[in-house]
Formats: structure tokens, C-alpha cells, sequence
């Protein structure tokens, strides 16, 4: 949520010694997966928390895995994002890695 995404930016600045925050997400469903340019797989992430959109760039193994599997739960690790476009701000999620639960 925004609240997150302020607290954030007291972290900041990101760099060398001070790198972009990875969260770890566990027990999350997929919703609405679609593959891009046969590259990117991005989708909408579900739990008991709430939805929030995902997009895992040059990952097209991920969408399969997910696809495979529909009805099981995935832990990933996420960076946090913003995404600005057309004067609109959005918090959005980049997928790093997903393991699928057993």
C-alpha cells in the first residue's frame, strides 16, 4: 500500500551498500496470468492480505509453472515498486523468484 511504499523512501538512497528491500511472500494464488511478448509473465497475486499486481520480467518458465498448477499456493521474493504512468501512480510488485508450495 502507499504507506508502505513512504516508509520506503526513508530508506533511501538504494545503491551499492544500501540495496532495494526483497520481501519474501508466502502462500499466494494467481489470478489473471498472462505471458508478454512471450518474455514477461505477469499476473495478479492473492492472500488473505489482500491482491496486488505482479510482473516478472524475462521469466517465461515462471508463467508455466504457475499455469501447470493452478489451484496451489507459491512463495515469491518481490521488490517493491511504483509504477508511473499516463499522470497515474500505482504500487506494483517485481517478482524475483517463486517456488511453488507442497
Amino acid at each position: 500500500n502507499s504507506k508502505l511504499w513512504k516508509d520506503l523512501q526513508l530508506l533511501e538512497p538504494f545503491g551499492a551498500f544500501n540495496p532495494v528491500p526483497t520481501f519474501y511472500l508466502k502462500g499466494v494464488s494467481f489470478k489473471d496470468v498472462t505471458l508478454l511478448k512471450d518474455l514477461h509473465f505477469k499476473g495478479n497475486i492473492y492472500s488473505d492480505s489482500g491482491t496486488c499486481p505482479v510482473i516478472f520480467f524475462n521469466k517465461p518458465e515462471f508463467y508455466n509453472m504457475v499455469k501447470d498448477n493452478e489451484n496451489k499456493t507459491f512463495d515469491m521474493a518481490v521488490k517493491i515498486t511504483e509504477n508511473n504512468w499516463n499522470s497515474r501512480q500505482k504500487i506494483e510488485l517485481m517478482g524475483i523468484d517463486i517456488s511453488l508450495n507442497n
